[in-house]
């Protein structure tokens, strides 16, 4: 099948694009989306219906809302992640084959009619979008009463070394947002123009990971993907894997999924 094709977004920078170089890899090592957030963030929906799985990546989340029943539209600007997906579609019995459709876009133009879908997630993506932009074309798309979702997966990790962590891949954001999660606070605004009335929910999620793919994880991160310091930082990360991994040679790599929903008006 071929994919359906748009203009790329004229401010694509070099971390936006980092992902589609390591598309497999991203796909192996990054969190799934567990079956009860992608149920909170579609409302719960007891009649699977058509949702819209916005910056998709390779469908991490899209395969997770196809086990629930529904027919999914996934949409990211990357064709080599795109890739992944329709690796993956292809190798699935017909019927499973005919309710997921695959899109290259972006979330300012999606390529999508008028009233088109019942539901709308955006899996750890939003801050690669422009808010104003994607939350009205969101919004055009979305049938009246649809919900839109966000998500991300906040790294919890182990005290003992998460700041640790984030010194070596020189991004203090991610120890501070795990301390704001461990707090009970939430570390992301997620009001958006043409949304009102959002509500939240967090999710725990536990991952295990060997030494190997903990090392291949963070490499997937994009301040890590883009550095020209990569080498030397994914050094430091194995050292530090190895240091705090368990007798068996595993990591435990915590997360929790930040998640928030709102309804478009009837």
């Amino acid at each position: 099948m071929a994919l359906d094709s748009v203009d790329p977004p004229e401010f694509f920078d070099a971390r936006r694009r980092s992902f589609g170089s390591n598309a497999q890899t991203y796909d192996e090592v990054r969190p799934d989306w567990p079956a009860p957030v992608m149920q909170w963030l579609t409302d719960d929906r007891a009649v699977p219906g058509r949702v819209l799985d916005v910056g998709c990546g390779t469908g991490k989340g899209s395969r997770t809302l196809l086990a629930d029943g529904h027919e999914v539209v996934a949409v990211d600007p990357s064709l080599d992640m795109l890739q992944v997906l329709q690796t993956w579609r292809d190798a699935q019995p017909v019927p499973a084959q005919a309710r997921l459709s695959i899109r290259e876009g972006r979330a300012e133009a999606l390529p999508l009619t008028d009233d088109h879908v019942d539901a709308a997630v955006c899996l750890q993506a939003w801050h690669w979008v422009d808010a104003t932009q994607a939350a009205a074309e969101i919004a055009r798309v979305l049938r009246p009463g649809g919900t839109f979702g966000l998500a991300w997966m906040a790294w919890l990790g182990d005290e003992r070394w998460r700041d640790e962590l984030a010194e070596i891949i020189g991004d203090p954001d991610l120890a501070d947002a795990a301390r704001q999660v461990i707090a009970g606070d939430y570390p992301f605004e997620l009001e958006v123009e043409a949304f009102d009335g959002f509500e939240f929910a967090q999710f725990p999620h536990h991952v295990r990971q060997s030494v190997d793919d903990f090392v291949l994880h963070v490499s997937s991160w994009s301040a890590v993907a883009v550095s020209d310091d990569r080498e030397r930082i994914l050094a430091r990360v194995r050292e530090l894997a190895v240091r705090v991994c368990d007798a068996d040679g595993t990591v435990t790599f915590d997360h929790m999924a930040l998640c928030g929903r709102a309804t478009m008006a009837v």
